[in-house]
């Protein structure tokens, strides 16, 4: 592993089971009595090699299904990959636009202190990021609502402000990005969202970044790389990636 790479990832395949009833004559008989179920398995992630390099900003595109949030959940070591190995020199911080780790029947507040936890804050500086934690999200009226009662959108901010701020005080050098812009949130919060991000880009943090939002791609990314049916498509200078990619839907 070169000394300039923070991760490396060689061969990764992941695969999930599905059950699927089994369609024949006997088992229709004897439905009543016994049902048969067969796994069959679908590959997602299929022979991905992957380097990254300290201070790159690593854009990941590609079609719904195509196997991207996987690829960075293994990453993170969310899931575990059925083959393959991972290098990685630095613990991988991963946030989600899409309510990741918040607890449903806790209200907002509790599930701020939680998370809070979690991610290495004491008590102590919980409260005093509390606040600005709720007033980032635009929460300051559900403080005491709970998370199931509240609307996507909602939970776009309160994941991301919980996030962005736990990561303001943990400082970490590598930090995995699922959509955590234009899931569910409106313009105004994805601007305050991309503000916040922006600034922790200036500080030379290392960054892999999993978006629809092939603007960002372009304006922010060092290297992109185009998935598709979990494998890598094409990788290389993300104005060229997204210029092919575009043009794939045509």
């Amino acid at each position: 592993m070169e000394k300039n790479i923070i991760l490396e990832a060689r061969e990764i395949v992941k695969e999930f089971s599905i059950e699927t009833k089994s369609q024949s004559l006997l088992a229709k008989i004897l439905k009543e009595i016994l049902t048969k179920s067969q796994k069959k398995k679908i590959r997602v992630i299929d022979k991905v090699n992957l380097d990254l390099r300290k201070g790159e900003l690593l854009g990941i595109i590609g079609r719904n299904g195509s196997g991207k949030s996987t690829l960075l959940k293994i990453l993170a070591g969310i899931y575990y990959p059925g083959e393959g190995s991972i290098k990685c020199k630095k613990e991988p911080l991963y946030l989600s636009g899409w309510g990741q780790g918040l607890q449903q029947r806790l209200s907002v507040k509790d599930n701020i202190f939680l998370l809070g936890s979690i991610n290495g804050l004491s008590q102590r500086d919980i409260r005093k990021k509390f606040r600005e934690i709720i007033d980032f999200a635009g929460l300051r009226d559900f403080v005491e609502a709970k998370v199931e009662h509240l609307s996507s959108g909602m939970i776009t901010r309160l994941t991301f402000s919980i996030g962005i701020h736990c990561l303001e005080h943990k400082k970490p050098e590598l930090l995995l990005l699922d959509e955590v812009f234009g899931a569910g949130g409106d313009l105004e919060f994805q601007r305050k969202a991309l503000e916040k991000t922006e600034a922790l880009i200036k500080t030379g943090i290392t960054i892999i970044l999993v978006t629809h939002n092939l603007d960002l791609i372009q304006k922010y990314c060092n290297r992109c790389i185009w998935l598709e049916n979990g494998r890598i498509k094409m990788q290389g200078e993300p104005e060229k990636v997204v210029e092919d990619y575009t043009k794939s839907f045509s």
